[in-house]
């Protein structure tokens, strides 16, 4: 594939256009095996800690993501473990409520996960029948103010407190060109707190 692409990035103000080649799907998956398994955690060196985290989501018959963050937060405190690297490359996403329970073994105090949630106007479909129940229910949540149509049903609204072996030493995470929805989320959250780290 030989076709050239443009991304316009902005960054605190600043404006940069990227130039690239498109890949084959091919090429993506050599470069991004899939993994056995969607987590995992250990420690090196004596001072770090390295979390990696490959999807938001696991099956019925993998580990329970929640126990994995309770067991590796709790080893990293009783290790007395200052750093993390947290290895999100290639995540592609999952659930909203595991990027929000990662977040909340990091947070320092009460957060809300998002300010708000911006969703298109309500609007009637034409094809009603073709469109997914749980979307339309969800759509009802949708309220206008200010001009503004906020989505007020979303997890990451309301307000969670820090675990109690939450981590406060130095943090690093770690992003790639697959690492997208969920994860991104999840990325932009702790960025937004960077200096507290």
């Amino acid at each position: 594939m030989s076709n050239l692409y443009e991304v316009a990035l902005v960054h605190q103000g600043k404006s940069l256009i990227w130039t690239g080649k498109g890949v084959e799907k091919s090429q993506i998956e050599a470069n991004y095996p899939s993994e056995d398994q969607p987590f995992s955690f250990r420690m090196t060196n004596g001072w770090t800690g390295i979390m990696k985290i490959n999807r938001f989501f696991s099956y019925k018959h993998e580990p329970n993501f929640k126990q994995f963050l309770k067991n590796s937060f709790e080893s990293l405190k009783d290790a007395n473990i200052s750093n993390l690297i947290l290895d999100l490359r290639g995540n592609e996403g999952g659930f909203e409520k595991l990027g929000i329970e990662l977040y909340s073994y990091l947070a320092q105090d009460k957060f809300e996960y998002y300010d708000f949630v911006k969703t298109s106007k309500n609007q009637k479909t034409p094809y009603p029948t073709q469109t997914s129940k749980v979307f339309r229910l969800l759509n009802s949540f949708s309220k206008e103010k200010n001009g503004k149509v906020h989505f007020t049903k979303a997890p990451g609204l309301k307000t969670y407190t820090p675990h109690k072996n939450r981590f406060d030493g130095n943090l690093i995470v770690l992003l790639d060109g697959q690492s997208f929805s969920v994860t991104t989320e999840f990325a932009a959250r702790v960025q937004a707190d960077g200096p507290t780290w």
